[in-house]
Formats: C-alpha cells, structure tokens, sequence
C-alpha cells in the first residue's frame, strides 16, 4: 500500500500519490517543512498559544490534549503555516474542486497529561453537509514518534458514511457502530518534524498517548469543498458567527483559496 508522496516538483505531487490518497483516505508528506521551518513553526505556535490563552481561543484541556483553535487570527507566522502555499497546492490536487480554509488547531499533549486519542472520524464533528471533500493536514513541528502519539489510520473507510461518537476516550465508540472496521489493519505513522499526513474527514484516525519527557506539538490546517453547507450544528468556530443554516461558509474566516 502506497502512503508516501512522491512529488513532482516543489508544490505538485505525483497523479500516483493522488490515487493513493482516494485509495486509502489518508498519505504521508514527508518534508513538508524543513527541520529548521518546523524548529521555527514550533516557536510560533508556542508563542500563540500564549496569545490564545488571553483572546479564548483555548477550547480544552483535557486528559487528552490541549487544543487552540484559528492560532492564525492571532499571530501572522501561525497564518503562514496554516496556508501554507505547498500544503494548499498539494490539497487542491487532492480535492479536484474549489476549496476554502475551515480552521487551524494546535493539539498539543504534554508529558505526564495525555491519554490516547480514540477511534473517531472527524465529520461527525464538523458542521456541514454535503462537501465533496474534506481533510485535515496533521503537521508535526516536533518528531512524532509511537511514544509521542503519533497517528495511526484505517485506510478504505473514507468513501462510506460517517459514524458519530461522543467520546474521543471511548476505546469502544467508535467499533460499536462499524464493528468490521475493529477487524481491518492499521496503519501507523511516525512523522519527523516536518513531516505531515493529510486525511480525508471520513477517514478512521487515532492517536497514543505521549509517554516521552517532551511535548507533541502538531498543528493541523483543515479545508473543505467551497460549496459545502452549514447545517446550524453547534461547533466552536462556528458558533456567534451568524451564519445561514442552508447557505454556504461565506465568512472571512473561511478564505477561498
């Protein structure tokens, strides 16, 4: 099974790595930043989190994560990361229609506070209706390894329907709907700094517990079809906005790109 990009020039990959990801639901893009741009892009972050702390863009910590939600309304280098002009190359190839930004988070497990990140897909989650595509790119800034928490996937699942669950500590939630999927083989993936995965939003993901003395700091940028609809669902960036339940996500918060 293929889950490397290769590319075929600084912002294109190959038409094989975009079979790969419609096969499976998910690939790898190594060196997606440099170890230097991923030292740089950790520092960023880092920076705003701080920020987010005093301007409520924490949404949680939790015995799972602590996660920051649009870190790029708030600092100008987080905003370069999380459009970054290689990742939305690479994902318009992966999507085939016009796509907007959906929002950035920082999901950051810290030594000591973590616990595995459960089954789950993220459309469940997500407050729209009928998207063509969806995804989220999962960037690590610092090497993610098995002991940190890296991701794992279940490739295949990304063309089915969607399987809500209310618990991202539930062992079970997720094999409690699809228990064939309990049954099918993983694939786990450790990245470098640099290093990232871009997953279709119907894709099965997971992620350990981080067990090492240092923090898991991944930043993940998610897009989404352009004509996708909001469906009035409850979601933290969403919600106050004003949005029309029905009407397309037209909000400078969600650029097309």
């Amino acid at each position: 099974m293929k889950i490397y990009a290769d590319m075929k020039n600084d912002n294109e990959i190959t038409e094989e790595s975009v079979q790969a990801f419609n096969d499976n639901g998910f690939l790898r893009i190594p060196g997606l930043l440099s170890p230097e741009e991923a030292a740089r892009c950790a520092d960023f972050v880092m920076t705003s989190v701080e920020d987010a702390n005093n301007k409520d863009l924490q949404t949680g910590e939790t015995a799972i994560f602590a996660q920051f939600v649009n870190l790029w309304t708030v600092n100008e280098a987080v905003k370069g990361l999380s459009m970054h002009p290689k990742l939305i190359s690479i994902v318009k190839q992966l999507a085939g229609v016009p796509i907007r930004f959906w929002h950035d988070q920082a999901l950051i497990k810290y030594p000591g506070k973590s616990a595995p990140t459960e089954w789950h897909q993220d459309e469940p989650f997500w407050p729209h209706e009928g998207p063509r595509f969806a995804c989220a790119a999962w960037i690590a800034l610092a090497d993610v390894t098995v002991q940190r928490g890296c991701m794992s996937y279940i490739p295949g699942y990304q063309d089915g329907d969607a399987m809500p669950i209310d618990d991202l500590g539930n062992k079970r939630a997720l094999f409690n709907k699809c228990p064939e999927m309990e049954f099918e083989a993983v694939t786990t993936i450790p990245l470098k700094a640099g290093d990232c995965t871009v997953h279709h939003c119907r894709t099965p993901h997971a992620a350990g517990a981080n067990i090492t003395e240092d923090p898991r700091i991944a930043h993940i940028s998610c897009f989404r079809d352009a004509e996708a609809i909001y469906n009035g669902k409850s979601h933290v960036v969403t919600d106050g906005l004003g949005l029309k339940v029905g009407g397309k996500f037209d909000h400078p918060l969600f650029p097309l790109l």
